[in-house]
């Protein structure tokens, strides 16, 4: 769980340096979204045991009401750019991110990953 937890701050920190890169004036809005945990196929080899199956069968979402999330970042929040740009949507909602991500301590990282990013040593990154 805790690798699932910094792989999520990582994609804000992915997202928000990306938007602090892009024009002002960009038609671009790039947003991180929190599909939620969905029951589907990509676990069809593993064997959850049995409190796997039941946490499956109680909190998992399908693979369609997933997928909602992505879609309603990506048109659904017309009127809600501003929050939507560099945000972090979860359950159809754009919602603060953590306090660290906001901190000082979380700029200098989010600004560190991003130079130290394969894409950035193979492409002009500014």
């Amino acid at each position: 769980m805790l690798a699932y937890e910094r792989f999520l701050v990582l994609n804000i920190f992915f997202v928000r340096e990306l938007t602090k890169r892009l024009p002002a004036n960009s038609p671009v809005i790039v947003t991180a979204v929190n599909p939620g945990y969905c029951k589907s196929q990509l676990t069809r080899y593993l064997s959850p045991g049995m409190l796997g199956k039941v946490v499956e069968v109680l909190l998992a979402r399908t693979a369609e009401e997933g997928s909602r999330q992505l879609v309603w970042a990506a048109v659904g929040g017309a009127g809600r750019e501003f929050e939507l740009r560099g945000g972090y949507v979860n359950k159809a909602n754009p919602q603060e991110v953590s306090d660290y991500a906001l901190s000082d301590g979380g700029a200098a990282v989010q600004t560190r990953l991003w130079v130290r990013d394969t894409f950035c040593q193979n492409w002009t990154c500014s």
